[in-house]
Parts: structure tokens; sequence; C-alpha cells
């Protein structure tokens, strides 16, 4: 009552030096920023920018708010994934800084974000074999070492490992490390984003469950074109514009968010 209006949590938005609001703050009106305990999951078919989506929250949460933010990747290497910030926030290239081909002006962008980068409160772990108890036991490492963690990201729930998964189906595994995820963020106080992958068909493997165990469920879609292709109708998917379907809001009501997706940058944003 104090300050109404504020996010009270982790916000998802940034204020830029324009005085124009960056990043995703329809997440922060669904939301109402991040809370400890609460399980947040998106979701997008293979190639749809999932990974896209964690690492611009990531970067909005450590580079811009200054908070803590523990992420963890099961696919890229620590210098794939530092690179991957670089061209979100100097919009160079992903590919000419992954190959070293950056330009003179484009090298004094780069120096300076990279100075600035260093001092934010982020760690990041790279970890094959990512298991809930490895989370855990990461989690209280890093909390000893920095103090306490403001968010964590798990990148992804797929690649996730249950060590006895005898007897059990995939949906059943896939409920399984949901559950999990959300007594972990329940127990250390502390919101955990996660991504999980769609199938061909565009369903969510252990939905029903999953869903139940989230504060938030987010699906990242194209927007789809159709054009005719020797005289054939093909549908497409479009290299730009996308939607995010809050698919459940616990703290705010459903709906669709606009979004553009700069893949040569890795960049996302509300539109």
């Amino acid at each position: 009552m104090k300050a109404p209006g504020q996010i009270h949590g982790v916000p998802l938005s940034y204020t830029g030096t324009n005085g124009a609001t960056n990043g995703f703050p329809s997440l922060d009106e669904a939301l109402y920023g991040l809370k400890p305990g609460d399980f947040i999951m998106f979701a997008a078919k293979s190639g749809h920018g999932k990974t896209a989506m964690a690492m611009n929250l990531t970067r909005i949460m450590a580079h811009h708010n200054k908070k803590r933010v523990y992420y963890l990747n099961t696919e890229m290497d620590i210098t794939q994934m530092v690179n991957r910030w670089a061209s979100m926030a100097t919009l160079i290239p992903y590919s000419s800084i992954e190959r070293g081909y950056v330009q003179p002006g484009e090298k004094e962008r780069f120096d300076t974000w990279a100075e600035e980068f260093s001092k934010a409160p982020l760690l990041v772990s790279q970890i094959s074999n990512l298991t809930p108890e490895a989370v855990r036991a990461l989690t209280k490492m890093a909390q000893r070492k920095y103090g306490q963690i403001d968010c964590i990201v798990v990148d992804y729930v797929g690649r996730m490992e249950v060590e006895n998964t005898k007897g059990m189906q995939e949906y059943q595994i896939m409920s399984y490390l949901a559950k999990k995820l959300k007594m972990f963020a329940q127990d250390f106080g502390v919101p955990v984003i996660a991504l999980a992958q769609l199938n061909d068909e565009g369903k969510l493997e252990g939905a029903k469950k999953m869903r139940n165990e989230c504060d938030g469920l987010f699906f990242l879609e194209p927007k789809v074109e159709t054009i005719d292709r020797d005289g054939e109708k093909v549908k497409t998917y479009s290299n730009l514009d996308y939607f995010l379907i809050k698919e459940k809001v616990r703290r705010g009501s459903p709906g669709t968010v606009r979004l553009e997706f700069e893949k040569k940058y890795q960049f996302i944003r509300e539109v």
C-alpha cells in the first residue's frame, strides 16, 4: 500500500536511458514480478526461441536490474552463452561475434558492454547431466559463496535426468521433474524459470500435471504465414513476429503478448 503499482518481486522489464520501458512489461503485469517459490515455465518447439527467451530474461534481471541470477544450461558452453548475451546487448550479429568478424566501431561497443556485463551478479553453469539433486547442490554451493540467489533459470527440463526411471513413461518423468523444481523453488525461497520443449504436434509432454505445478506457463510461438509455392498453399513461420501465449497465470489473466524475435542478434522484445 505504501508503493502501489510497483513491482514487488524480480522485474522482467527495465527503464532505458531514454525513459522507455524495455523488456517484458506484460510479464510484470501478469506476474507482479517473480516471487520466492514461483515456478514459471516457458515452452516452445525446437528452434523456436525458448533458449533465446530465457537468455533475454536473464540479461534483463542480472545486467539491467542487478539481480543475482543462476543460469544452468545443459547444451551450450560458457563462451557460446556469453557470445549470445553480447549479441543481444550490442546488436552485433551473433555469427560475427562467434567467428571474430567484429568491425572497429563494433569492437568499441563490444568492449563497453563487456566491462559493464562483467559486473553483473550473474552465475553460470554448463552441466550436461543435470538432475534435480544437482540443481539443489549447485544452488547451495552458490549461496554459500555469493549469498542469496534472486532467480534460477533451468535450460531445459527435457535434458534433465532422473536417477531411476524404471517403469516411468516420458510424461511421468516430465511431471516428476516439474514437481521437483516447484518443491525446490519453495524450499529455497527463490523463483525458478524452466524451459520445456513442445513436440511436433505442439503439445507439452505431461502437460496437465506440469501445468498444475506452474505459477505461470507460457508458450512461445512464431506467427504462421501461408505462401503460394508452385500453386500449393504452404505454411511458413515468421522470422520476426512471435506470440507469447499466457497459458496459465496464477496472479493475472490469460492472453497473448506480441513479440519481435531478431534471430541474428538472438534478441527478443515485447512489441
